[in-house]
């Protein structure tokens, strides 16, 4: 299996989620951990760039969000989508949100 992009560097260990996870429409979430977030989408994006996501947490308050940074972005190689895979991280994260994601990917973790 191929390495991702920035693999080596993950601070953090990445679970899978429901593509559901992202509440916009134009994002189907891939992974996730502490740090950052894996998502797809038709549209592309240039690395730095910033996006807003709204993930639909189903354990405590139901919505987070969260600003994140481009980190990569490229065509998935998938014979089924033309998708983009973008690789995000999480930044000016405050300690109550990286609290509620700790917690929501702990809850994932038992219900694997």
């Amino acid at each position: 299996m191929a390495k991702q992009p920035g693999s080596e560097r993950r601070q953090h260990k990445r679970i899978q989620v429901a593509s559901s996870l992202v509440k916009q429409s134009d994002f189907n979430a891939i992974d996730l951990s502490e740090s950052g977030i894996q998502v797809s989408s038709s549209k592309k994006f240039r690395v730095g760039e910033t996006i807003k996501l709204e993930l639909n947490l189903k354990t405590e308050d139901n919505s987070l969000s969260l600003d994140c940074r481009v980190m990569w972005c490229r065509p998935s190689q998938s014979v089924f989508t033309t998708d983009n895979l973008i690789g995000l991280r999480f930044i000016d994260i405050n300690a109550s949100n990286t609290l509620r994601l700790r917690r929501y990917i702990e809850y994932l973790q038992e219900t694997q």
